[in-house]
């Protein structure tokens, strides 16, 4: 269920919280944003409540 995550934060984005960091010296650095926290709960019952819909 993890890869569904995403499309999930990307439908629903109160359900999950994105922070910025800065890539590693070691490659070139740039400021990117990744998903720091997800509503696992709430994402799996959004998933199976459209699924079950059909």
């Amino acid at each position: 269920m993890w890869d569904l995550a995403i499309i999930e934060a990307l439908i629903h984005p109160e359900l999950a919280e994105k922070s910025t960091f800065m890539t590693p010296k070691e490659n070139e650095q740039r400021p990117i944003r990744i998903y720091t926290s997800l509503s696992a709960e709430e994402m799996v019952s959004d998933f199976w409540q459209i699924i079950l819909k059909e």
